[in-house]
């Protein structure tokens, strides 16, 4: 039978045991920020909503930093309007991967609408913020060219994300990304707003 001591230096051993599993349910699940996200399945992410306020007459590209160092892109979204019926493409890049944002090339009517891939708009408005910045990088001699079957079109566009809704994980923690606009000469690509996840 055990002797009085021995129960209490049993009991303050679970004791401590539970204190410490509790602690480890909190930081795992509750803090996702400093837990293992990869276990919880959570990530904590912010939408942001600013203006871009860039046109673009040409095939050109942009950097995208933040003042704030680093930083992970989840999703990016852009808004905008092409003027002209030349062809545009957007891809957000970063090292040698490369996605699509948009693109004003639909596949030829035959009846049905084209489904685009774009998303529906949050019910929640996102945050204001001018958290990214945009800098002018160098021209691109290159233009899209439009496979046979599609057509092109002067549109407006709204929270376009192509193949950008969902980042992969290769574009989290960088100092930039590149955004590179590939345009038909007398076309004009104006991208008024940005919507993302960090």
């Amino acid at each position: 039978m055990p002797k009085l001591p021995d129960i209490l230096e049993m009991g303050w051993k679970a004791g401590l045991a539970i204190v410490a599993l509790v602690l480890f349910v909190f930081v795992l699940f509750i803090t996702p920020e400093h837990g293992l996200k990869s276990i919880s399945g959570f990530m904590s992410v912010q939408d942001y909503a600013q203006t871009a306020g860039i046109t673009a007459e040409n095939s050109r590209s942009f950097f995208i930093e933040s003042s704030k160092g680093s930083f992970s892109l989840k999703s990016f979204k852009i808004s905008g309007e092409v003027i002209g019926d030349g062809a545009v493409q957007v891809f957000l890049k970063e090292g040698s991967k490369k996605l699509l944002v948009y693109t004003n090339m639909k596949v030829q009517k035959h009846g049905l609408n084209f489904v685009t891939g774009q998303v529906v708009k949050l019910l929640v408005e996102p945050e204001k913020a001018e958290y990214l910045r945009f800098v002018e990088g160098s021209p691109i001699n290159e233009v899209p060219l439009v496979p046979d079957g599609f057509e092109t079109s002067e549109e407006l566009f709204s929270n376009s994300c192509s193949e950008s809704c969902v980042l992969p994980v290769e574009f989290y923690n960088k100092e930039k990304y590149v955004l590179e606009l590939l345009v038909t000469p007398g076309t004009v690509l104006k991208i008024d707003k940005i919507e993302y996840l960090i």
